[in-house]
């Protein structure tokens, strides 16, 4: 039976799907720490694996040539069919976190001068 793609909404290796090349996740901690961390898989679900795949198509880096053949020098970085909210956020953007009864003071304000 093939090695199925752990990365979240791949099909790869599924019934009805063609058969695809899949990359194990390294041994080392802190390289799978890494990989994991570029999943946009829920980290805790993942590292209840003992074996991690994702398919030779998630990545877009240099191949290296290891003993046993070749390895991505990078963690998965194409994710089709992920919906953007699912992605991992790279920076975002302050929110706004004034409380609800300033808003409301403010508009009363607002309102009071308008009518002015």
């Amino acid at each position: 039976m093939p090695k199925k793609c752990n990365v979240f909404g791949c099909r790869g290796n599924y019934r009805c799907e063609p058969y695809t090349k899949v990359v194990q996740f390294l041994s080392d901690e802190d390289e799978r720490d890494r990989w994991i961390d570029a999943m946009p898989n829920e980290r805790s679900s993942l590292l209840q694996l003992k074996q991690i795949y994702a398919c030779y198509h998630h990545y877009d880096c240099e191949w290296v040539t290891v003993k046993g053949g070749k390895r991505p020098s990078q963690p998965p970085s194409i994710l089709p069919g992920v919906p953007e909210s699912c992605l991992k956020q790279v920076s975002s953007t302050p929110r706004n976190t004034s409380s609800s009864a300033e808003v409301r003071a403010r508009n009363e304000d607002l309102r009071t001068n308008a009518l002015d």
